[in-house]
């Protein structure tokens, strides 16, 4: 019975699609705190020069750090970079 919103957004030439399980930002560290969307947009913007791969590894590596231990939820990370080819 869970209703899902349908989001509809064009990609420009360069830009970069970010997508995420809930297990990453609802990570907790040891005193309950949770990773949070800031602290991933900070670990973005901060791998903003990174390849997607690169990026993937920085996001997962910041959230195990911060956590200090396993996830308690499934962690899934995907980041796509767009760019058109040379015939667009």
């Amino acid at each position: 019975g869970q209703k899902y919103g349908q989001l509809e957004a064009p990609l420009r030439a360069s830009q970069r699609f970010v997508l995420y399980t809930d297990g990453l930002i609802e990570g907790t560290d040891a005193d309950d705190e949770l990773f949070g969307m800031e602290r991933l947009k900070a670990t973005v913007h901060r791998g903003a020069a990174l390849d997607a791969e690169r990026l993937t590894d920085m996001v997962l590596t910041t959230v195990d750090q911060w956590s200090g231990g396993a996830p308690a939820d499934d962690v899934t990370v995907v980041v796509i970079d767009w760019s058109l080819g040379s015939n667009q």
